[in-house]
């Protein structure tokens, strides 16, 4: 069922706005804690790929979770994920994988 109430639309655009930015924080912040992870292990004598494994698998799971709750307000259907055929994912889409909606359209018009 196609949803066509443009606030129901927008608010569920910003949803996935927030999701996106949380992982690509994520993503950006594997610099500064891989530092803080290296002077971690010289300091505590850790062995510095337990500490970078840990954050990689945050990394992982909050992607895949991001990724799974995302549901295009237009189409309901995973916005990141295309399940038809083969099935395929990608997060970095400016557009709905299912219904082709446009992470970036402004769907109320201002006054």
């Amino acid at each position: 069922m196609i949803e066509t109430d443009p606030i129901k639309i927008e608010k569920g655009l910003q949803k996935i706005h927030r999701a996106k930015r949380a992982i690509i924080s994520l993503f950006l912040g594997f610099i500064p804690y891989s530092l803080l992870a290296s002077f971690i292990s010289d300091k505590f004598n850790i062995h510095f790929m337990f500490l970078l494994g840990g954050y990689s698998l945050v990394v992982i799971i909050a992607d895949y979770y991001f990724g799974l709750t995302s549901t295009c307000p237009r189409c309901n259907e995973f916005y990141y994920w295309r399940m038809t055929g083969i099935g395929y994912r990608y997060f970095f889409t400016k557009k709905c994988l299912n219904c082709g909606l446009e992470l970036n359209k402004k769907t109320i018009e201002t006054k």
